[in-house]
């Protein structure tokens, strides 16, 4: 299977040169944060999906790598080891668990899924596809029905919903370079990716009125 995660997260855990660090402390100082306003227009825009049409995953889960999202009836999550040098055996997936904590979690995916978002009676998620590229995918809550949408010769970085629309980061940084890329967005009811940025950014968020 692929690495779908971000370099940044990659690196996590090895040592960096004074340097880096510094480079590192100064980047974070000047960090280019780019917002994408949601409000209401009179321009057109896709048929948002079937109501509930609001992200049930929360803006600030889309920089925390999109691991929960919950209608609060069920709550789904990713489970991961962190450390890309251990073994991630059987349990990596996808999982459900009822929100009032009873039961037990159950497997829906048996691959790695991240940027969790649930719209519309869909969860929606990244992960990698057969020909081994970043992806978005879109399933039933049960995770019968899975659908591709669209892959990237990058990665997924802060993938955010707002009002019939994916925005998200073009991540294309090598691995020892901080996240970085052109911000795109994705009507959620087909159609190709469209850039709105001219320049890179490092991370990126959106909101719901």
């Amino acid at each position: 299977m692929g690495n779908i995660l971000p370099p940044s997260v990659q690196e996590s855990g090895k040592g960096l040169s004074a340097p880096t660090r510094l480079a590192a402390f100064l980047l974070s100082m000047l960090l280019l944060v780019f917002p994408v306003a949601c409000k209401k227009s009179s321009g057109s825009r896709p048929s948002p999906p079937a109501p509930p049409y609001r992200d049930m995953a929360g803006a600030g889960n889309a920089h925390n790598l999109g691991l929960a999202a919950s209608d609060g009836t069920w709550t789904y999550y990713a489970f991961m080891v962190f450390d890309i040098q251990q073994p991630q055996g059987d349990l990596m997936g996808i999982y459900r668990t009822r929100a009032d904590g009873t039961g037990s979690p159950v497997k829906i995916r048996a691959d790695l899924g991240l940027d969790l978002h649930l719209i519309g009676g869909k969860l929606y998620f990244t992960s990698v596809d057969a020909d081994n590229q970043s992806a978005l995918f879109l399933m039933n809550p049960d995770g019968t029905g899975e659908e591709k949408l669209l892959s990237l010769e990058g990665v997924f970085k802060d993938l955010t919903y707002c009002e019939g629309f994916f925005y998200y980061i073009e991540n294309m940084a090598d691995i020892d370079e901080f996240d970085h890329g052109l911000i795109y967005r994705l009507p959620i009811g087909g159609g190709p990716p469209e850039q709105i940025s001219a320049v890179e950014a490092y991370a990126m968020g959106a909101g719901q009125d």
